[in-house]
């Protein structure tokens, strides 16, 4: 593995990490920054595309958690077994994750994703959020 694909992948992750801490922290305008203008996301309740679509979606979700003291708790992304292949200006990966809220785990799933690198920075292009296991009332 050269020194490039090594930067490479630990520029990967920072973004996924700050992906989730600022999904978790109900902060859509720092999502949005993760994505690629062009970018698609895939998740339980379908297909969104480009970066507006995006914002609503981060937007409406905070605002929910916002409403809904169930909802508003402390709640967690956790990233675990991690496969990034990087092919030049773009890249492909696998990423397990859980999501803990109150101490509880409420699921389980798979961030499917393609990365490209813009202007020297590492943008998703095409996130798929797959579920593994839902805890039944808590989506």
């Amino acid at each position: 593995m050269s020194i490039e694909e090594t930067v490479a992948r630990d520029q990967i992750r920072a973004l996924m990490a700050e992906y989730n801490q600022a999904g978790d922290a109900g902060d859509a305008e720092r999502v949005v920054r993760t994505f690629a203008p062009e970018a698609e996301l895939e998740t339980i309740s379908g297909t969104i595309s480009g970066l507006a679509a995006i914002r609503s979606f981060f937007d409406e979700r905070a605002r929910v958690r916002r409403e809904d003291a169930r909802l508003d708790r402390s709640a967690r992304h956790f990233l675990s077994t991690q496969l990034i292949t990087v092919d030049g200006d773009s890249a492909d990966g696998s990423t397990y994750f859980l999501f803990v809220r109150t101490g509880r785990i409420e699921h389980v799933g798979t961030y499917l994703d393609h990365f490209v690198r813009l202007e020297g920075r590492w943008l998703i292009r095409r996130r798929s959020v797959v579920m593994n296991w839902l805890d039944e009332g808590t989506l």
